[in-house]
């Protein structure tokens, strides 16, 4: 079974060993598919060296070749690109799929472990989505490490977080390495292997799926647009998770946790994704008004609990500060705003349904 395997990246140098390692290994890869993000120009010429020593096992593309191709999503700006990078490298696989039955997407700093990736014969059935299993730093939202940190810190307060109540009380002692290690709540202070549980959901960072699935659905580009694509592919699909037994290292950088504006952009993804994956007519402004609601009291319980606790360190009080800034501004965000963009959404995945064929004739003609 051939792959084709999708690398979005904004940071090419940090990815570079990784796109050797797959490109030498005995993996049975089809094409690689490296989406260049990057706004270094440096960056994109060392891409671009090893697109040529590599040809044609490597497919690059960038900003350059989404404007010929016409398609109603952009690359190449300073903001956060993922979901219209997936959606770039998925129109790609799929270009290229008749010599691969799967594609493998992974985020540039996840790390394949071995050089041999093997799907069980029991697996290939119609419209699968394959769980990776992701070593390394758990890939965790900003208010989820927060959370994690708020354990450590308090271990008798309570978290509704399924995921982050296993890591804790797996990880016992360790959850605080993994906070010293993964963020800037805490200075890195050990260096100790740590095993986290898997989340029971799919990553974006790291799955595999049948290429059929690559043709009915864009990903959004927002956070949590990976959620969103998953849950849709079972709805309108009946895809089915199967769990593969390769493992892949997250090597994630150190997360800098408390950033206003990129707390609040993560919750605005997750209430456009809830809306979305609610399965609700986006002209119902009660169901949004009630998945604001629901954020922002999952946020002010999580600081009653940092302002219960005795002797608050820095990190504590920085945290305070930070959500109560967020618990406001979730509560007065702009609704009309919200609404917009998932029309807008919806909107530009009914145009590419619309003229995919065209999309994808164009693509293969200017990669040539």
């Amino acid at each position: 079974m051939k792959f084709n395997i999708v690398i979005p990246t904004r940071n090419p140098k940090k990815g570079s060993n990784n796109f050797e390692f797959i490109l030498n290994s005995n993996i049975a890869l089809n094409k690689l598919i490296i989406i260049d993000d990057s706004t270094n120009k440096s960056s994109s010429k060392m891409l671009e060296e090893l697109s040529l020593k590599y040809k044609p096992k490597i497919i690059l593309l960038n900003k350059n070749i989404l404007k010929k191709i016409n398609v109603p999503f952009k690359l190449g700006s300073y903001n956060w690109n993922l979901g219209n990078a997936r959606s770039l490298g998925m129109m790609t696989s799929l270009a290229y799929s008749e010599c691969s039955e799967a594609t493998i997407f992974f985020d540039d700093d996840i790390y394949p472990t071995k050089q041999t990736i093997k799907i069980e014969k029991n697996c290939m059935r119609k419209h699968y989505l394959g769980k990776i299993n992701i070593q390394g730093s758990p890939d965790l939202s900003r208010l989820e490490w927060i959370e994690l940190y708020l354990k450590v810190r308090s271990p008798n307060s309570k978290v509704e977080n399924i995921h982050i109540n296993r890591i804790y009380y797996s990880c016992k002692k360790k959850s605080k390495n993994l906070i010293e290690k993964y963020t800037d709540l805490l200075p890195e202070l050990n260096e100790d292997k740590i095993t986290v549980p898997q989340r029971n959901e799919l990553s974006g960072g790291a799955f595999l799926c049948d290429n059929k699935l690559l043709k009915f659905m864009l990903f959004s580009n927002w956070f949590d647009e990976d959620w969103l694509w998953f849950e849709s592919c079972r709805k309108t699909q009946d895809a089915k998770m199967i769990n593969l037994r390769f493992k892949v290292f997250h090597n994630s950088k150190i997360k800098q946790i408390l950033i206003k504006k990129k707390l609040l952009f993560e919750e605005n993804g997750k209430i456009m994704t809830t809306l979305l994956k609610n399965n609700q007519p986006i002209n119902q402004k009660n169901e949004l008004e009630d998945i604001i609601d629901q954020r922002v009291r999952l946020i002010n319980k999580i600081l009653q609990h940092f302002l219960k606790i005795n002797n608050k360190n820095y990190s504590d009080k920085k945290i305070i500060k930070e959500l109560e800034k967020l618990s406001i501004e979730l509560k007065n965000i702009n609704r009309t705003t919200i609404l917009k963009k998932i029309n807008n959404f919806k909107g530009i995945n009914e145009l590419y349904l619309k003229n995919k064929k065209v999309y994808l004739k164009n693509l293969k003609k200017f990669l040539k």
